[in-house]
């Protein structure tokens, strides 16, 4: 502005604590004017000035400025702390929640956001991906950018075959179990019927009775030993099956993280816009 112009406006001081927080006026969809400290002219008239900074309580405060007038002076002490910037990347995260020690950051990636400075626990679920964490820590005025590779889950047939073999070896036990269970019965009662009591050998029954035998499928020796075989089996199986179900097989998710100095952030002044450098150097 020109001399001649300066004198019909009114000259703000806006300062803050903590320093170089952003200052909007009248329109935040305007767009950052420019960061505490700042001094300069502002037309006359009533003003809505807000002064933000990321992890920092907002203010807001309305004020006339009157023409000539040099006096005019906004302070904000904004409550809150330091913050950086988390940057989450990856080829396989468009469908990947993130979370951040243990809360829901982002819904989907890729996304950035402010985060408090300290350690933090990043991690990346996705349905039919490995999950990623990593723990990194943040500093202020430093933007951190963690990029993962999720792995996918790999299939589970080989749990689902043995579940099938084991269910398969239990029925059979079942089922032989039952047969010598049959068989004894039977014998008891003929035993019962024939009178015989005690030690002595019952005459009803002698060593050719193919129910006293080992026989293929009439021996009770023969289903009383298939069933304790196929229980034996059957319980391995199943072990085996919960192994292959929790346990971690293929490739895991991998990542990195990479922290730089945030340099430039947009801004706007009463007369022009561009960039801003920060950071330090």
């Amino acid at each position: 502005y020109s001399l001649s112009e300066a004198g019909y406006l009114g000259w703000i001081t806006i300062t803050s604590n903590p320093p170089e927080a952003q200052i909007y006026i009248d329109k935040k969809e305007a767009g950052v004017f420019q960061k505490t400290p700042y001094s300069g002219n502002l037309a006359p008239g009533k003003h809505t000035i807000w002064i933000t900074k990321p992890g920092y309580s907002e203010y807001k405060t309305e004020i006339e400025i009157i023409r000539g007038n040099d006096k005019h002076k906004v302070h904000a002490d904004l409550k809150g702390s330091e913050v950086g910037y988390l940057n989450v990347r990856g080829p396989d995260i468009t469908a990947a929640a993130i979370y951040l020690d243990g809360k829901l950051l982002c819904e989907r990636g890729p996304c950035r956001k402010p985060v408090q400075e300290g350690s933090h626990t990043v991690t990346f679920k996705r349905n039919g991906y490995k999950p990623y964490k990593r723990t990194i820590v943040v500093q202020q005025k430093t933007e951190t950018t963690v990029t993962a590779r999720l792995a996918e889950e790999p299939g589970r047939a080989d749990a689902i075959t043995a579940y099938v073999i084991g269910a398969a070896f239990l029925g059979l036990g079942v089922y032989a179990g039952l047969e010598a269970n049959s068989i004894q019965d039977e014998v008891e009662a003929d035993i019962a019927a024939a009178g015989c009591t005690g030690s002595e050998p019952c005459p009803i029954l002698d060593s050719a009775d193919p129910r006293l035998s080992w026989d293929l499928f009439k021996g009770g020796k023969f289903w009383a030993v298939t069933a304790d075989a196929a229980y034996g089996l059957g319980a391995i199986t199943i072990v085996t099956a919960i192994y292959y179900t929790f346990r971690d097989k293929g490739a895991p998710s991998t990542g990195d993280s990479d922290v730089k100095a945030l340099a430039l952030e947009p801004t706007l002044g009463p007369d022009f816009s561009g960039v801003a450098l920060g950071g330090r150097f």
